[in-house]
């Protein structure tokens, strides 16, 4: 069986995995990631007695209102200054 049909038997990704994160540990100790290029994924090759670990995403914290209008006060007034240095300096 390939690494995906592990996958498949277990019940597939679930939303919150990290399918390009997930690795392969053989039982020598060693390990294997899975490899990305461009819109493909290769998945490392299973030998028995190897552990398939899949990492869970982590959960994403919004920005709160004070930091939406902190951040936003920060690039209006840089925004301002540097159109003040370039009308300076013509």
């Amino acid at each position: 069986m390939s690494f995906k049909d592990y996958i498949s038997t277990a019940g597939g990704f679930s939303s919150e995995a990290k399918v390009g994160s997930s690795y392969i540990i053989y039982a020598n100790g060693r390990g294997n990631r899975t490899k990305d290029f461009l819109l493909f994924k290769k998945f490392p090759p299973v030998n028995p007695g190897s552990d398939i670990l899949v990492p869970k995403k982590l959960p994403r914290r919004r920005l709160t209102a004070t930091e939406i209008i902190g951040i936003s006060s920060g690039l209006a007034s840089l925004s301002f200054i540097i159109l003040q240095l370039v009308d300076f300096s013509n």
